[in-house]
């Protein structure tokens, strides 16, 4: 997919790691004299390297496993990281013909809480490894942290695998597999502002009795970045992770198959700022079976703070309450660029559920969410609602009377610039079923099937919005690779009002200005690409290639004619050229085709056919994603 710059927001935090000044080696089945001198005379033990590890200085780890007690059995025994001191993982040791060979995927290095009876968890370690005011220049990288059961009184109740007080750690291609905390943070627990980096990293198979089944942050920055959460759960709420009072930012991390209990299959947030960007969130799921009052969200649950998401999907997730991909409740919450497909909740919200305070939603699709009651694409209670630029489509609620699309209860909503459309409830496809509880003359400049008047507002149409591939490759509709994009002839097109586009406050174009209108659709590409701007998500581009007027995906002397008839004669063209868009000789992207073009396309000619912006587009509704 093609790469997007996106800001990182909050980030704060910028590492440093000076060179080690001395290097020693564990290698647990080194022959030699084990004095951390050289690979062959590693030392066995890691603890022992960490007896004699000077400050700044990095301990190279051989493949296999390392347990902090010493066959002591303690429990309380563990690895420590400190400032200057860097842990790194996944050499082939010794044995091998290149003992530096380093793959952590390979060479699997293993710090290990199973200290007593292999079939057992209750005599391992509560803490695999610890970092106590450790900064920055404390890494550990690339090993795999497992086994820790923090089931103990305090502290040894939290932090299984990692726990971290204060400071900063950077941990790097790390592992977390299958740790456990009575209390919080199953595999990471942070307290006292701590503000650790995990940057590549996994976590997975984790749990914890409270917050957080794979992470718990109290307090300060964490980032999270290029990281994997799969198959976390807690028993209470963030199956993945669980942030209280803290300020973090979590960037092109995906979660997978998360468990939470009350709050949050995936993110639970308390009075915290979040900042999530690129995020993929698919199969997450809230399985609550007690009667707890603004319980929720299948993959994030928001309460207080502020919540930003940005260039993120939510797919298939699942809430046995409200909101199935997500439900904030006291939260300003701001979805920007974001695709919410085949999410369900059980109550109220398929996708969102707001409560309580301001929600707004840019440049967004929703497709085939569903729920029982009322909202099965957006469920808003008591607060300002903003919907602007998004598409709707095939959400489903079952409550009688209910939006099928977006049900407001109380609140002030506004819906602009969007396309709702084949939205459901009991009756059918009618305008209720697109939206409920809108205020007289709150939707504006919006397609709304089976438009009746009632909305009242401005520039409402009711007309087929023509998407180009409603069903998708496999011919089914409501499912992920339909195409909700428009065709040239939509009356979607250019019938939006620009002065509802809202400030570029995040600067995703990375031009400095945050006054400007949002410059933005889903795909990344620039709104009012034409004459103005489009309804919906997603603004028109012919398909194909300026400047490639006969389709065939080149740009060369075939092109002339052509390019000349769409001058002269756009009937003609478009008669002899039906599977073409005439906009293709929009070659100085000012919206019309006229002869200011000819220098430009001349100029194509010439450069052999070098892509331009406005290419092919996806085959699907896919978000670019950042690697």
């Amino acid at each position: 997919m093609r790469n997007r710059p996106v800001p990182l927001v909050l980030l704060g935090i910028f590492l440093t790691h000076p060179a080690a000044a001395q290097v020693l080696y564990v290698d647990a089945s080194a022959p030699g004299l084990n004095d951390g001198s050289s690979w062959t005379n590693a030392f066995v033990d890691l603890q022992d390297a960490l007896d004699v590890a000077q400050p700044v200085v990095e301990i190279r780890i051989a493949a296999g496993a390392y347990r902090p007690d010493r066959a002591t059995g303690n429990r309380n025994a563990r690895f420590s990281l400190r400032s200057g001191l860097t842990l790194r993982g996944g050499y082939a040791g010794w044995q091998a013909s290149d003992p530096n060979l380093r793959d952590p995927q390979q060479f699997t290095t293993i710090l290990s809480g199973d200290i007593g009876q292999p079939a057992s968890t209750l005599d391992n370690c509560f803490t695999v490894v610890s970092a106590l005011s450790a900064n920055t220049t404390a890494v550990l990288d690339g090993l795999t942290i497992s086994g820790g059961q923090a089931d103990g009184a305090y502290p040894n109740d939290s932090g299984g695998g990692l726990l971290i007080s204060g400071g900063a750690p950077f941990v790097d291609r790390c592992v977390l597999r299958e740790n456990y905390a009575v209390s919080s943070g199953g595999a990471v627990f942070a307290a006292n502002s701590g503000s650790p980096h995990f940057r590549q990293c996994e976590f997975i198979g984790n749990w914890s009795g409270g917050g957080g089944g794979a992470i718990a942050v109290s307090g300060g920055v964490p980032l999270i970045s290029k990281s994997r959460f799969e198959s976390n759960r807690s028993d209470a709420g963030g199956g993945a992770i669980y942030a209280i009072f803290s300020n973090i930012t979590v960037d092109k991390s995906n979660f997978l198959g998360n468990n939470g209990a009350y709050f949050g299959g995936a993110i639970h947030s308390f009075l915290s700022t979040v900042v999530i960007q690129s995020g993929v969130f698919e199969g997450n799921y809230l399985t609550n079976n007690f009667d707890i009052p603004y319980d929720g969200g299948g993959a994030l649950y928001h309460d207080q703070g502020s919540s930003l998401v940005l260039d993120s999907q939510f797919i298939q997730n699942f809430s046995t309450d409200g909101g199935g991909a997500a439900y904030t409740i006291n939260c300003p919450q701001t979805f920007l660029n974001c695709a919410f497909v085949d999410n369900y909740g059980f109550e109220d919200g398929g996708a969102l559920h707001n409560r309580n305070a301001a929600m707004t939603v840019t440049n967004c699709k929703f497709l085939a969410n569903q729920t029982p009651l009322r909202g099965g694409a957006v469920y808003n209670a008591n607060a300002p609602l903003t919907i602007t630029q998004c598409t709707l489509k095939e959400n489903r609620a079952f409550g009688v009377g209910a939006g099928g699309g977006v049900h407001c209860s109380g609140g002030s909503p506004q819906i602009r610039n969007s396309i709702l459309w084949g939205n459901r409830n009991p009756a059918g496809v009618l305008e209720p079923a697109q939206c409920v509880g809108m205020p007289l003359g709150s939707v504006n400049f919006c397609c709304v099937q089976n438009l009746s008047g009632n909305l009242q507002g401005s520039g409402n149409l009711g007309a087929n919005p023509s998407f180009t591939d409603p069903s998708g490759p496999d011919g089914v509709v409501g499912t992920l690779d339909d195409n909700l994009r428009l065709r040239e002839a939509s009356a979607c097109r250019d019938a939006a009002s620009d002065l509802y586009l809202p400030a570029d406050t995040w600067d995703v174009d990375h031009d400095g200005d945050t006054a400007e209108a949002l410059p933005i659709d889903l795909d990344w590409s620039a709104r009012a690409l034409y004459s103005g701007v489009d309804m919906g998500a997603f603004e028109y581009r012919a398909p194909g290639r300026t400047g490639d007027l006969n389709c065939d995906d080149l740009i060369d002397i075939q092109d002339l004619n052509p390019f000349s008839l769409a001058l002269a004669d756009p009937t003609l063209y478009f008669a002899e050229f039906p599977d073409c868009s005439r906009l293709h000789a929009d070659c100085n992207g000012d919206g019309e085709v006229n002869l200011l073009d000819v220098n430009v396309f001349v100029a194509l000619l010439e450069a052999g056919g070098a892509p331009q912006p406005g290419g092919a587009l996806p085959a699907d509704g896919a978000l670019p994603r950042l690697e």
